[in-house]
């Protein structure tokens, strides 16, 4: 028979060993999987920008993220830098929650160049009854540009017009700060901050 200090004895022995063979039992069970699926856990793990990492269009002194694919037609490759705002905006149900605003340069093989305003939901409104888009490159004075809503009249989206991208390309070269404001429908004009430093449109 056992008495009670062999007994308290052994139950503490059993909690130190309890993680021991815990370990041991993991390690054994990742050394039985296959060798693909090893790999796949340590590339889906790795830190984000480390040599693991599969994502090479954003540059890091930069938050501009810049891509290029072919069009579907074949007319050629579509180039685009993008950059999402630095503040949110919060509108009222059904569009509630904060949200960013995103600032795309596009060009189009069909469509040509663009400067693009996004924002995730609500709905922009075009400059044709309502106000036009006011940017301003850092301290410089405020330059304003008509608008129109997209081909799809999806109303997420504004498509800034006249000399805007020959404006932005070459402006965005040397500033640091870009504010849009655009109006919003129940929203009122909404500013967004865009923090543009690095860019540079030969990155496409």
């Amino acid at each position: 028979m056992m008495n009670t200090l062999d007994k308290i004895k052994l139950r503490d022995a059993a909690k130190r060993l309890l993680p021991l063979a815990m370990f041991l039992g993991v390690a054994l069970a990742c050394a039985n999987l296959p060798e693909n699926s090893r790999r796949s856990l340590n590339r889906n793990t790795a830190p984000t920008g480390s040599a693991g990492s599969a994502d090479s269009s954003t540059h890091p002194s930069s938050s501009w993220d810049y891509s290029q694919f072919e069009d579907e037609m074949g007319r050629g490759k579509v180039y685009t830098a993008t950059i999402e705002s630095r503040n949110t905006i919060s509108l009222d149900f059904p569009y509630n929650g904060a949200q960013h605003g995103s600032l795309m340069l596009r060009e189009h093989p069909k469509y040509g160049k663009d400067v693009i305003l996004k924002i995730e939901r609500g709905q922009l409104l075009d400059s044709e009854y309502n106000d036009p888009v006011v940017v301003r490159f850092d301290t410089d004075k405020p330059l304003t540009f008509s608008s129109v809503g997209a081909s799809d009249h999806s109303t997420e989206t504004l498509f800034l017009r006249g000399n805007a991208f020959s404006v932005f390309s070459n402006r965005l070269k040397t500033a640091k700060t870009v504010r849009i404001q655009a109006p919003i429908y129940q929203g009122g004009n909404q500013v967004f901050t865009f923090e543009v430093e690095g860019f540079n449109w030969t990155k496409r």
